[in-house]
Order: structure tokens, then C-alpha cells, then sequence
């Protein structure tokens, strides 16, 4: 398929039939079962799009998607587009905070763009069509950040983040949340953290402070960092580790319940200190612009700061990293 990525996006929705406004979605989902499909999700590959409403909310993603895929693959061609792809702009999505309700609906869309694929396919190769298929890799994002992302709050930086987490009134979640604003960390990062994790009290490189340096691992296993955290924080760590007997676990597991308890607490300081609640990861955005700042006040450019930054928040793309600057 050749154009632009808009041509491409309008090429999928007029000509391939996924456009089924006015047609009955009742009978789609009867020929869908009548092919053998049986959960809402084999049901929901195998229909069309049946509402204004939906079709004008899904195509924004697909242009998302292939776009992602022009500017980290190379890919230019829509029919080219793979599992790969969607995951990796899903994943980047949820990386830079948006809610889970959003997540679900760009998921739902990342499927509805199988669909269109499949049909157009059928339409241009015949009997030599490619089948699509985005389900397993979007199930794997959707587990992946199910109990990480807010419920409803698309993320961003507090404007008071200190005096926030001064306003939560259980230790432990005063501990979590400077974790997450000194560490640029994802909440399940700073929720557990076990004793091989602390690397001691050292002098950073870039800055010349004293800091603690912990030591994290990304939620896939596959990047690592070592971050410096203010010396406050990380003795509060030292000794919540200790206390633990090894391993400090917000909530005593480190998800389910702790992590709702934690969001709510945060909610009520935000309320507190006169700021709109932004979520848990609104603290990664501040960690990262203070970061940033630092390192650039003490001679890195903008770009080597950006850089630094990108790799402590074990982001796969620099350009992930900009967006939490505003860039």
C-alpha cells in the first residue's frame, strides 16, 4: 500500500469494508458465530465498525500506529504492519502514562485495524491474502500494565510534586511516591523493592551530589538502570527494607489493593495542596523534568541530559523521554 499514512488510514476505511455504518451489527455477529467465533474477542475480529462515533475514534489510532511504525521500524507500507508494531506503540503509549480506559480503547482500535487489514487483503490478493492478527499482542500489553496505569487519568507532571507527597499521611505511601518522583519510576518499580536492589550511598557522576543508587529492572526484564535517589529517600528505603525483612512491598504484596490505596491517597494529597490529581505517573513526569534540569545546570546539553534520562527511565526511545519534557 503506498501514500501518506492519513492515505493510507482512509484507503483501510473506505475500500477495504470495515465501514459497516448502517448495516445490521446484530447479523455481523451472527455470521462472526456462524464462522466459528465464540468469545466477544473472536467475535469482535471477525465484525466491522458499525457507529460514526467508533469509526471516528479507532482511525486516529491506526494513523498512530503506522506512524509509529514509519518512525521506529521503517516501516512505510500499512500491509506490512505486524504484531510487533502495534505492541510497541501500545507500549509506548502506556509508557508515557495514558489512563487504562484510554489503553483499552486504543487496544480495542489496534484490533478493528486487523480486521480492516484482513479485508482489504482479501480484497487486493484474493486467494494469496495475508492473514492479520494483533490479538496475542495486545492482550500481552493489556496484562502487562493492567494494575500500572490509572483507571481514568491520562498523566502528566505535578505542579507542586514535593508538597504532594508531604501531604500523604502513610509512610509507606510517602516512601512509594518519592521513589517514583526522585527515581523516575513506574509504580510496580518502586512498590517492590528487594536488598540486592541497594546499591549504597555514592557521589553522582553527573551532579557531584550525594545520593543513594538503586538499582531496577523494567517491567519486561529486557533493560536496566541504576538510579540515583535523594539521600532521605533512600535511607527511608534502607530502613523499610530492613523492616520487611528483605524485600518492602507496598501494601505487604506490591499491587492489587496497595496500588488502589496508594491512588487514592495520592488523590486526597493533590486535593490537599490545592493541585489536580494527575495520577501516580504524573511523579515519573516530574522526576524526569527535574533530572533533566539538574543535569543540564550542572553542563550536560540538552540532548546528553535527554539521553541520561532516557536510559535511567529504561525507555526504549529517546523520543518517549521528550515527551515527559513537553517536547
Amino acid at each position: 500500500m503506498r501514500g501518506s499514512v492519513k492515505g493510507q488510514v482512509e484507503a483501510l476505511w473506505r475500500h477495504s469494508g470495515i465501514d459497516e455504518i448502517g448495516h445490521s451489527k446484530h447479523q455481523d455477529k451472527a455470521a462472526a458465530r456462524a464462522a466459528g467465533a465464540v468469545s466477544s474477542s473472536e467475535i469482535g475480529q471477525q465484525t466491522g465498525i458499525h457507529t460514526f462515533a467508533a469509526g471516528d475514534s479507532y482511525r486516529p489510532v491506526w494513523a498512530g500506529i503506522l506512524k509509529h511504525a514509519r518512525e521506529a521500524y521503517g516501516v512505510k507500507d500499512a500491509e506490512q504492519i505486524t504484531g510487533e508494531h502495534v505492541r510497541s506503540y501500545l507500549t509506548e503509549r502506556a509508557e508515557v502514562g495514558i489512563a487504562w480506559n484510554t489503553l483499552a480503547k486504543e487496544a480495542a482500535a489496534a484490533n478493528k485495524l486487523a480486521v480492516a487489514l484482513n479485508r482489504w487483503s482479501e480484497k487486493v490478493r484474493g486467494a494469496d491474502a495475508v492473514r492479520y492478527s494483533f490479538a496475542g499482542d495486545v492482550k500481552a500489553v493489556r496484562s502487562e500494565f493492567r494494575d500500572v496505569l490509572d483507571r481514568t487519568t491520562d498523566n502528566r507532571a505535578y505542579s507542586d510534586p514535593r508538597a504532594l507527597v508531604g501531604a500523604l499521611e502513610r509512610p509507606e505511601h510517602q516512601l512509594v511516591a518519592a521513589l517514583q518522583l526522585d527515581g523516575k519510576l513506574r509504580i510496580n518499580e518502586a512498590s517492590q523493592i528487594k536488598a540486592s536492589q541497594l546499591l549504597g550511598e555514592r557521589r553522582d557522576p553527573y551532579t557531584g551530589q550525594m545520593v543513594g543508587i538503586l538499582h531496577h529492572v523494567d517491567a519486561k526484564g529486557a533493560k536496566e538502570a541504576d538510579v540515583p535517589v535523594r539521600l532521605d529517600t533512600y535511607r527511608a528505603l534502607v530502613n523499610a527494607v530492613a523492616a520487611a525483612g528483605g524485600t518492602f512491598r507496598l501494601g505487604g504484596d506490591g499491587a492489587g489493593r496497595g496500588h488502589d490505596e496508594y491512588r487514592q491517597a495520592l488523590k486526597a494529597a493533590a486535593a490537599a495542596t490545592g493541585q489536580p490529581y494527575t495520577g501516580s505517573h504524573g511523579l515519573r513526569y516530574n522526576g524526569c523534568q527535574e533530572r533533566h534540569a539538574e543535569l543540564v545546570a550542572a553542563g550536560a546539553t540538552f540532548e546528553a541530559a535527554l539521553q541520561f534520562c532516557s536510559g535511567e527511565m529504561t525507555h526504549e526511545r529517546i523520543g518517549i523521554t521528550r515527551l515527559y519534557l513537553g517536547e
